[in-house]
């Protein structure tokens, strides 16, 4: 594990289903990321993005009731905050 600023880091993971938020959580912090924020809502998402900078965003595209990468969704303000990623085999689902 390599030295880190705590504060260098900040992570928002969102997702819907809470056992892969904590598992991502637990994963990054045993490994010295953080501080890390979760989001079960591309609403609640949103409200993290507004108010404070992440630099690393860590999202489900896909989640009940909406879609991270709709033209003018919640999730597609994501691409404001860092260049998208998207799993090539997550996308074709």
């Amino acid at each position: 594990m390599k030295e880190m600023d705590e504060t260098s880091s900040r992570i928002l993971i969102v997702d819907d289903e809470e056992s892969l938020r904590t598992t991502f959580q637990m994963f990054l912090s045993r490994e010295g990321y953080g501080p890390i924020t979760t989001a079960a809502t591309f609403e609640e998402a949103n409200d993290y993005i507004e108010s404070q900078a992440f630099d690393l965003i860590i999202s489900d595209i896909i989640m009940e009731g909406s879609s991270g990468i709709d033209p003018g969704g919640v999730g597609s303000r994501f691409h404001e905050v860092a260049p998208p990623y998207f799993d090539p085999e997550g996308v074709s689902r």
